[in-house]
């Protein structure tokens, strides 16, 4: 698309733009910055999260990588940073949040094993490891059936992951993890 004036199409011809609203929006809030364009790695866009210095994280690639943007990033702006590869783990994100600290939460749906990872403030960029998973079938997130479709993080660090259907449970639960959890707990 010659010189993409406000969003550039993906490969399937979407249209990806990311848009940022000032702290404290309400609805009907103007918007304060938009992210297109080619260098943008918003093809195959998806969740997105604001962290607690206003940086934005996107899930992109087809919910193969997370792809962070600076506070205020305007235009075919890059990322400042691309969590993606093997060892992250990251296969099939389908959402993601922070805490209050810059800890990064990608709940990935991976055929037949969801898990919800965690990154360290500042290690998401790059192949890194989590610091902790969170999968197994006592997280309850374990069922291929299942449809996990929100997931928030409290100030005090409590991950909550809002399911919509459980194989023969009733629909519509919140799962709630304590801060730190890891394993199959």
């Amino acid at each position: 698309t010659a010189g993409c004036p406000r969003s550039c199409p993906g490969p399937d011809g979407e249209d990806f733009v990311l848009d940022q609203f000032p702290p404290g929006a309400r609805s009907g809030a103007a918007v304060s910055s938009e992210v297109f364009g080619p260098h943008t790695s918003l093809d195959g866009a998806g969740a997105v999260a604001s962290g607690p210095d206003g940086s934005a994280f996107v899930v992109v690639d087809g919910g193969a990588a997370i792809a962070e943007f600076a506070p205020g990033a305007a235009g075919d702006a890059s990322p400042e940073a691309v969590l993606s590869g093997a060892v992250t783990t990251i296969t099939d994100a389908v959402a993601v949040a922070t805490d209050t600290t810059g800890n990064l939460f990608v709940l990935n749906k991976a055929p037949g094993d969801t898990s919800l990872l965690r990154f360290a403030p500042g290690a998401n960029s790059g192949d890194v490891a989590p610091t902790s998973v969170l999968d197994g079938p006592g997280t309850q997130l374990y069922s291929s059936s299942d449809r996990q479709v929100s997931l928030a993080v409290s100030a005090s660090g409590e991950a909550y992951v809002a399911v919509t259907t459980r194989s023969g449970s009733v629909a519509g639960q919140v799962l709630a993890f304590a801060p730190g959890a890891a394993g199959d707990t």
